[in-house]
């Protein structure tokens, strides 16, 4: 007999897609969709936001979210204004009328991200070329950790589930999640992937105990999907330990990675030093690759890798930039290549990093 939690988490998905919603829900090129308190806007893989036909009044979105929390067991009302919640493929955000206006008026709006199991990663010259896929390749077989960065949609995530199809057969790997994006994946590579889901309400389960856990469970990757504030110093401890990591954070370009990162760790405790907690990063978190998203003139979405770069002690070396058509290439220096595994090398890989030296 099935369990009353799963239950409720099975009739909260049947609920959700049949609702108003399920046009959206059954097309796989989208990736979130919104709603304002009067539109319902969505985010379309392959040609950007769009505004979606569908009409509702503020009784059915109101009925829609009350409803959804009954289901989820969740408190959504004026004292608890927010509704944050991850069951199936879905992350639902929302929030109360006791919040959100429009027109004047009290309303509701939420926000909602969806995840399928295949990659939608467009793999060609323009996201990235063979030479940056020998290169992660090389990263991967090397166990480096890696710290991927962008700006909200620029496909941090997807990056995630690629990398996790160049890994080594019976690799095991435990994944932090919240949304369980990565569980979605289907891979043919035979690894030992186990995910375990974030419940910040839970002290138990909150990110930064899993985190902890998870170096006790001998993993060959640990990977956090998203590190978004003080649990980065469980980050950085594990990468201490010398487990390699794989997360991702928002930023405005690689440059500002590491920084970003030092202040992350410092929202624990303000006894920390920035120099030191820099001089951590920079020593066991080194290789870095920033995704941007752009449109067409056509109007489409372009996602691509904009740098990987190796931080040393002194600054951040960049190994390969792009504007989504035009690469440059740089060598890995000494430094850089002191860490990695190059004897499996491709002849590609040699000539583009190495200058063709061994």
């Amino acid at each position: 007999m099935k369990s009353d939690k799963i239950m409720d988490v099975e009739r909260l998905i049947d609920y959700f897609e049949k609702s108003f919603l399920s046009p959206l829900l059954r097309n796989d090129d989208i990736t979130d969709i919104s709603y304002n308190g009067e539109d319902i806007f969505y985010l379309d893989n392959n040609i950007g936001r769009r505004k979606s036909a569908i009409k509702i009044s503020y009784q059915t979105a109101k009925d829609f979210l009350r409803q959804i929390a009954n289901l989820a067991e969740k408190q959504f009302s004026y004292q608890n204004p927010e509704l944050d919640i991850s069951f199936g493929r879905y992350r639902l955000n929302a929030l109360h009328q006791s919040v959100c206006r429009k027109r004047n008026a009290q309303s509701v709006c939420f926000s909602l991200r969806l995840t399928i199991p295949t990659l939608r990663i467009n793999l060609n010259d323009q996201t990235f070329g063979q030479e940056v896929k020998d290169l992660l390749d090389i990263l991967v077989r090397s166990q480096v950790s890696l710290v991927i960065g962008g700006l909200t949609g620029s496909g941090k995530t997807e990056l995630q589930k690629y990398l996790l199809t160049r890994m080594t057969d019976n690799s095991r790997i435990i994944v932090i999640d919240n949304i369980l994006e990565l569980d979605q994946l289907s891979l043919e590579n035979q690894i030992d992937l186990n995910v375990w889901q974030v419940d910040e309400n839970r002290h138990q389960v909150a990110i930064q105990q899993l985190v902890r856990t998870a170096l006790r469970s001998n993993p060959d990757w640990l990977i956090v999907a998203e590190a978004r504030g003080a649990e980065m110093l469980e980050i950085l401890n594990s990468s201490l330990t010398g487990h390699p990591i794989i997360t991702t954070i928002h930023a405005f370009d690689m440059l500002s990675m590491p920084d970003r990162m030092v202040r992350m760790v410092m929202m624990n405790a303000q006894t920390f030093r920035f120099e030191e907690v820099y001089q951590d990063i920079s020593y066991h978190l080194r290789f870095y690759i920033y995704l941007k998203r752009k449109y067409t003139i056509d109007g489409l979405v372009q996602r691509y890798i904009s740098s990987i770069g190796y931080l040393n002690k002194d600054n951040m070396e960049e190994i390969y930039g792009s504007d989504g058509f035009n690469h440059n290439y740089g060598k890995l220096s000494k430094e850089a290549l002191s860490i990695l595994n190059t004897s499996k090398a491709s002849q590609l890989f040699k000539k583009t990093f190495l200058g063709g030296q061994e």
